[in-house]
C-alpha cells in the first residue's frame, strides 16, 4: 500500500500539465454489481479505451483510499484528487475527484464511492504518457464491513473475463531461479466454464510469512520444478484447460526477502474488501521434500 502511495505522490510532484477528457454521459442507466466492477477493472487497466457510453449515470462502488488529498491542475483548473484501488485491480489505481466534498477520507480508509465517469486524466512521466481513470465523486461514505465465512480449505473459486474454475493447491517448495531464491506453487485447475481457458490467479494475494506485500512472479528459469506440471504464465501464454477438465500447473515467485519464512498464505477478497478465503500452505525446502 505505502509503496503505491509513494509512487502516486511522486507523479504529483512531477506533474507538468493535465487534461481530463470529460464528455456527456449516455446510456440507459447506471451499472451495478458484477457488470460495474468488471467495467471498472477494464477501464482502470486501460483508461484511454473509455467512451461516452461506458459507465453511464451515477454509480456506487467500494474502494480503498491510497493517498491524502492532492491538488492537480486539470485543463487549467485546480482540482483535488485522491488515488484509490478497487479490490479487483490492485496493480493500477484510479483517481477520485473529491473537489466538491467538504470532508475527505483518510489514507487506507475503505469507502463507498458514489460518482460519475469523467474520462481519464493524463500527464507525462519520464517521457511517457501516464493515463489514469477519473471518477467525479458526489458522495463518499465509510464502508461497513459485513461478516463473511472465510474458507480455509486448499481450494478456491476463480473468475476472469475468460471464464471460471476452481484451483486446488497441492504444495509448494523453495528453489532458485537464475539469480535468487524462488518459490514454486503447485495446483490443480478445473475449468468450470464452456470454453478452454488458462488459470487466472490475478485476484489471489499470495504472501510469505509475515510479509504484507504480495509475492512477485519470477520470469527466470528454475533449478528444480515438477516436470509433470504445466507453467501457469500470463493469460494467452499458459496452456489452456478444456471445459470440464483438470490440469496440474505450477507458478513461480521471487522469495529472497523472507529467508526464514516457511508458511505461504493465499488470500482472496470480494469486491467490498471482505476476505473470503485464507489458505495456509507449508513450503518445503526442496521439491523432493515436498513429495
Amino acid at each position: 500500500m505505502k509503496k503505491v502511495c509513494v509512487v502516486f505522490l511522486s507523479f504529483v510532484l512531477v506533474l507538468l500539465c493535465g487534461c481530463s477528457q470529460i464528455e456527456d454521459l449516455l446510456g440507459t442507466g447506471p451499472k451495478t454489481g458484477e457488470e460495474l466492477y468488471s467495467e471498472l477493472d477494464r477501464f482502470i487497466s486501460n483508461p484511454k479505451s473509455i467512451t461516452m457510453e461506458d459507465l453511464p449515470g451515477t454509480f456506487t462502488f467500494t474502494a480503498k483510499i491510497l493517498s491524502e488529498p492532492q491538488e492537480l491542475t486539470v485543463e487549467g483548473e485546480d482540482r483535488v484528487y485522491q488515488s484509490a484501488w478497487i479490490c479487483r485491480n490492485l496493480n493500477s489505481y484510479l483517481l477520485l475527484d473529491v473537489t466538491d466534498l467538504t470532508e475527505y477520507p483518510n489514507e487506507d480508509d475503505i469507502v463507498s464511492v458514489t460518482g460519475t465517469q469523467s474520462g481519464y486524466v493524463y500527464w507525462t512521466e519520464d517521457n511517457k504518457q501516464v493515463d489514469v481513470l477519473d471518477i467525479g465523486v458526489k458522495e463518499i461514505k465509510p464502508y461497513e464491513p459485513t461478516e463473511v465465512e472465510v474458507n480455509t480449505k486448499p481450494e478456491v473459486a476463480v473468475e476472469s473475463q475468460q471464464g471460471s474454475g476452481k484451483i486446488t493447491f497441492k504444495g509448494a517448495h523453495f528453489t532458485k531461479d537464475s539469480f535468487d531464491r524462488a518459490l514454486v506453487l503447485y495446483f490443480d485447475f478445473t475449468n468450470n466454464g464452456s470454453r478452454e481457458i488458462a488459470p487466472s490467479m490475478d485476484k489471489l494475494y499470495i504472501t510469505l510469512g509475515d510479509e504484507e506485500e504480495s509475492l512477485k512472479k519470477t520470469i527466470f528459469s528454475l533449478n528444480e520444478v515438477d516436470g509433470s506440471a504445466l507453467f501457469a504464465g500470463k493469460a494467452g501464454i499458459a496452456d489452456k484447460t478444456q471445459p470440464g477438465k483438470t490440469i496440474y500447473y505450477y507458478s513461480a515467485y521471487k522469495a529472497k526477502e523472507s529467508p526464514d519464512a516457511k508458511e505461504l498464505y493465499i488470500r482472496k477478497y470480494d469486491d467490498n474488501f471482505n476476505m473470503t478465503d485464507e489458505i495456509k500452505i507449508n513450503v518445503a525446502p526442496s521439491l523432493s521434500e515436498m513429495k
